[in-house]
């Protein structure tokens, strides 16, 4: 009888080892693979106040991290498709200026041609979309920002009327393409309202503000869309007139890229900022995980040797075990 209770106790106490070898077994595991103790509670003696802290650090860190990308990949989208809007103004204002008073009628056509594939880039290029939101239209993301070229010329020579001369046919596009104009009804689909302003820090927003309200923008498809009538041959104008008109409408586009290139450098200068304050939210991010590490961090090597000492423990257990008992190591696990 005394035997029997003396298997019995020894029975429960290798149970009890071996369940506790395992959960040890276990927490090393756990610090190998992360490289951190496996019970905070104890390691800080309770005390959670600046793990809290930090923890908290990072959940702000990573919400600002993720607006950041945001704002960076809005930026960057509107100042790629820009810089191709932008991109031929200057050699077609050249190109107009130099062929206004050509009498190769080819060279001509061919210039006016030119300016007309402008117009269709420049669309597309403000048309563009990221992730399926347009971005040049304000707050109104949902939908295209723009009218495709063949409506827009259809619809703004609907407007020039019986115009005959070159001021005639300036004066129809500016009101046109003007504060209140059919450019706002007929052309351009977005807001007068910018998107919000994206909150990248605490005490600091950035703003991705152009849409295709600006004036810049009107300005660059007004000048284009006359000279993309004028290479169908519309409106039909005497020819001096015509050549006037591809002369001022040439040194307008010389004129107006100036502004397009403050306009461009500007979008540079937000880039530039928003890839600052993405370093800033990534040093703060790692200063914080630095201190998470320096205080719930487990040196992996040592943690290596305790899992080997560990297992050896188990091991030895097993040998044990399996002779008194006849377990096998499956069984006994």
């Amino acid at each position: 009888m005394n035997s029997s209770l003396g298997d019995l106790s020894n029975f429960f106490l290798l149970r009890s080892q071996v369940h506790s070898l395992r959960l040890e077994l276990r927490d090393k595991v756990t610090e190998v693979g992360t490289g951190e103790v496996s019970n905070p509670s104890a390691h800080l003696f309770g005390n959670f106040s600046d793990i809290s802290f930090i923890e908290h650090g990072l959940k702000v860190g990573e919400g600002f991290r993720s607006v950041i990308n945001s704002a960076r990949t809005l930026a960057d989208a509107q100042q790629t498709a820009f810089s191709k809007a932008r991109s031929r103004v200057h050699s077609v204002g050249v190109a107009l200026v130099d062929t206004a008073n050509s009498v190769d009628e080819n060279k001509r056509s061919a210039v006016l041609h030119d300016a007309k594939v402008s117009f269709d880039a420049a669309l597309s290029a403000l048309n563009s979309q990221v992730s399926g939101r347009s971005i040049f239209s304000g707050i109104m993301t949902q939908s295209a920002a723009f009218s495709t070229s063949e409506q827009i010329l259809s619809s703004f020579l609907s407007a020039l009327g019986s115009a005959s001369t070159a001021a005639e046919v300036r004066a129809a596009a500016d009101v046109w393409f003007g504060i209140g104009g059919d450019y706002e009804m007929l052309a351009y689909f977005g807001s007068d309202e910018a998107l919000d302003g994206f909150r990248v820090a605490d005490g600091e927003v950035v703003r991705v503000e152009m849409t295709g309200y600006d004036y810049e923008v009107r300005n660059l498809l007004k000048l284009y869309a006359v000279s993309a009538l004028m290479a169908d041959g519309q409106p039909p104008l005497p020819e001096q007139e015509k050549s006037n008109l591809m002369a001022e409408i040439g040194q307008d586009l010389l004129n107006l890229d100036r502004d397009l290139i403050s306009r461009e450098a500007e979008m540079g200068s937000l880039q530039a900022r928003i890839d600052e304050v993405l370093a800033e939210n990534s040093s703060e991010m790692y200063a914080l995980r630095e201190y998470r590490k320096d205080m719930l961090g487990k040196d992996v090597a040592e943690a290596v040797v305790e899992l080997n000492q560990v297992q050896g423990q188990l091991e030895a257990l097993y040998m044990v075990t399996s002779r008194v008992s006849g377990l096998s190591l499956a069984k006994f696990l």
